[in-house]
């Protein structure tokens, strides 16, 4: 049982864990502070490569929706 505010960010487009598993998960949990984030066209790594190629607009989503997430727990 989580009872720390957390975000789970799943792409629709997930290769690797259909979004289905995500919005189960998300249907699911009753923790304080959780907040589900489904980036529309999201492929598993958010467009992100290995070696880091800088950020793709999903990668942008991700990023900001973290950054808000964090400054509202984190305060």
């Amino acid at each position: 049982t989580i009872t720390i505010p957390w975000l789970l960010a799943h792409g629709t487009e997930d290769e690797t864990v259909p979004v289905q598993e995500g919005r189960l998960l998300a249907a699911g949990v009753q923790a304080p502070g959780f907040e589900a984030l489904f980036v529309e066209g999201a492929r598993h790594g958010f467009g992100g490569t290995h070696p880091w190629s800088g950020p793709t607009p999903h990668t942008e989503i991700l990023f900001g929706a973290t950054m808000r997430f964090l400054s509202r727990h984190l305060a």
